[in-house]
């Protein structure tokens, strides 16, 4: 029977919410923070949405979410502060209203320093003090007293708010509280990261339970907004316009994070069990995904539980599927195995990331995989060794065992490569550092201090950006969020982007010793016509590494452009232009010896011609995941036409320069106007 057959059960029942503790109505005295509970660890599965500390724009942001309302809530009190006309009660309740913004602006705050518990404790504090300002105006009468002076629509309205807030305020301030109480329960077990998904999947109905609060909150607070739009009343009208702006950004950003909640089941593994392929991919090699994937590994959740979690070399299904598949290889890469001395080189699992866009190679490793013997799976996640450096020069070196030096940022990859190098000589076990490696840096993560913790949070949302992270799903809804939360690593088609994808292919670590500077100068004619050239300066430090750097580039212009001029490609294999998809491609050999540099030079025109009249320009810039990479772009416009201006730019007349380091894909949208 195959190991991949799966069992099929009834979804569990929920867990009850755990008694929620009466109100304290009594003023607090407040809005001091008190001092934060232990911060909740790094899980050793991908983060989720709900724990990553800046995600991308397009991306899900539940903590962004509870941000938007703590603003929303606090434009709604400058409004609210002037319902009072009379004057004993409006200083008391202006009081209370004044403790809740304090509160939500302390929870705004916290909730950026990842301070969950902290953030948690300024939405109780918010909570009450709404409901407390609302209990003055019904005890002391008001709602008649001040009818006369304002009207009561506009009070009945103002109560309403201050009853939107608390029930809002309450809404995040549980919502945190699962969050936090998710982490509170890994740190706490026995086994750390393995049980971060038991405890996600046992809170979860609780999550979905607050989200749906949330949102029904969200949708009456619209509702008063737009009836705050009618009134008369001047301080009602400012905040009904603030409401406005926030309003639909809070609401599209809590339906996401509700799509989120309903795909987590899946992800988890709930219905049945999900098995995930995992691919550590090395920058030092450097390949279009990522990098070279010497390592692979196995991950089954199974109800939230990591029942699975293995790691192995790729040449174990690759020596398989050397018997099984016949499948033609890239002629780049046939190159490389040649000149290894292989005859008939075919195409092999080590080599499968050849296109630049992840899910595109994800799937061409499930079939290696597959063909290889290995079983289904539903998914693959790849990682660059890049956050793996940067955690370690936070939390310190890991120990090994055997009397083995321990394993600090510095020497990471190099401590790898030569432990692989030679244990494979030796016929030993070339990849037990790393399975040895994994678990010790979880649990030094685990134990971190709080602040620590913080920074390898930022460390993780960072790489999420740069594409150190990425993930693939053949479950078409998974697949979709991964995409929206920048983590598909998806080769996009955006308005006058190029795309430099390098791929290291002579079996050496010399990757690590390239940089890059990418210059790309634009010229637009009086016809909207744009004529460009990039220069590609590869420069090889020699540092680390004695070896030729044997690299084939491949540049993607927008579909359509003519190449008018092809110059500095290293000349045993002349370059060539071809269309791929939505792009047209120019590949060339572009090696590059130790201590010295290769400058590559291509003149095209693009096909996509500039509306003068609109004056608006998009200029993009794809990143490589595990690339070296600083971009200098330059645009000059027709002599009738100046620039408005850009942050980062610098702008002399009718040309705009910007010189930045590429740490993510990068999208200016340039304005100009004609000159005065």
């Amino acid at each position: 029977m195959r190991s991949d057959i799966r069992r099929v059960r009834r979804k569990r029942t929920s867990s009850p919410r755990p008694s929620v503790r009466p109100r304290v109505v009594a003023p607090r005295p407040v809005v001091a923070a008190r001092p934060p509970a232990a911060e909740p660890p790094i899980r050793s599965v991908p983060p989720t949405a709900f724990d990553r500390p800046d995600p991308p724009r397009s991306g899900i942001r539940p903590k962004s979410v509870v941000v938007a309302v703590a603003v929303l809530l606090a434009v709604a009190v400058i409004g609210l502060r002037a319902q009072g006309s009379a004057a004993e009660a409006k200083g008391e309740v202006a009081d209370r209203v004044q403790v809740a913004r304090q509160a939500l602006g302390a929870a705004q705050e916290q909730l950026k320093a990842a301070d969950l518990a902290g953030a948690e404790h300024q939405f109780e504090v918010a909570e009450q003090s709404f409901s407390q300002a609302n209990q003055l105006l019904a005890d002391q009468g008001l709602v008649g007293g001040m009818a006369a002076g304002q009207g009561s629509g506009d009070i009945r309205t103002g109560q309403q708010m201050l009853a939107a807030g608390e029930s809002t305020a309450r809404s995040g301030r549980r919502l945190l509280g699962e969050v936090r109480a998710v982490g509170e329960q890994t740190a706490n077990s026995d086994q750390g990261f393995y049980r971060a998904g038991e405890a996600l999947s046992q809170r979860l109905p609780n999550m979905e339970k607050d989200l749906a609060e949330l949102d029904r909150n969200l949708k009456l607070l619209g509702f008063l907004q737009q009836r705050a739009a009618r009134s008369n009343n001047p301080e009602l009208l400012a905040a009904s316009k603030e409401f406005a702006a926030l309003l639909p950004e809070s609401r599209a950003a809590v339906a996401q994070a509700k799509r989120v909640a309903d795909a987590l089941p899946t992800l988890l593994g709930h219905d049945q069990f999900s098995r995930y392929l995992l691919l550590f991919q090395n920058p030092a090699e450097l390949r279009p995904t990522g990098g070279f994937t010497g390592t692979y590994g196995r991950l089954t959740l199974n109800d939230g539980r990591m029942t699975e979690f293995t790691i192995d070399s790729i040449y174990s299904p690759a020596n398989q599927a050397n018997v099984a598949v016949k499948e033609d290889a890239p002629e780049p890469v046939k190159r490389l195995a040649s000149g290894a001395g292989v005859d008939n080189p075919r195409w092999l699992m080590q080599d499968a990331n050849w296109n630049p866009d992840f899910p595109e190679s994800a799937r061409k490793y499930q079939w290696f995989y597959g063909k290889s013997g290995g079983p289904s799976t539903d998914g693959v996640i790849a990682v660059t060794a890049t956050p793996v450096v940067e955690i370690l020069r936070v939390v310190g070196p890991i120990e090994q065992p055997d009397g083995r030096p321990p394993v600090t940022a510095d020497a990471f990859m190099s401590e790898v490569a030569d432990y692989q190098r030679t244990q494979a000589s030796t016929g030993n076990d070339p990849k037990a550092l790393l399975r040895d490696f994994a678990p010790k840096l979880l649990e030094k993560i685990r134990q971190a201090p709080p602040e620590q913790q913080r920074q390898v949070r930022k460390i993780l949302a960072a790489a999420v950006t740069a594409k150190d992270i990425q993930l693939y799903f053949t479950d078409e809804r998974l697949e979709r969020l991964a995409g929206q939360a920048g983590l598909s690593g998806r080769l996009l088609n955006r308005p006058n982007q190029v795309a430099i994808v390098d791929a290291n292919l002579t079996a050496t670590k010399s990757s690590r010793d390239i940089t890059s500077t990418v210059t790309r100068t634009m010229t637009i004619d009086d016809s909207g016509r744009q004529h460009a050239n990039l220069s590609i300066v590869r420069r090889h430090s020699g540092a680390t590494s004695s070896d030729r750097n044997g690299n084939y580039t491949r540049i993607y212009l927008p579909k359509g452009s003519t190449v008018d001029n092809l110059d500095g490609w290293s000349d045993y294999a002349p370059p060539n232009v071809s269309t791929e998809g939505d792009f047209a491609v120019v590949g060339g050999w572009s090696d590059v010896e130790p201590g010295e540099e290769r400058d590559v030079q291509v003149a095209y025109q693009s096909p996509e011609t500039v509306d003068l009249r609109r004056g608006t320009l998009p200029v993009s810039f794809w990143r490589q995941a595990g690339s070296k990479v600083r971009l200098v772009t330059e645009v000059t416009l027709p002599s009738g036409y100046v620039w408005d201006g850009q942050p980062g730019a610098t702008v002399t007349g009718n040309v705009i320069r910007f010189e930045q380091p590429v740490a993510s894909d990068i999208v200016h949208q340039l304005s100009f106007r004609p000159r005065p």
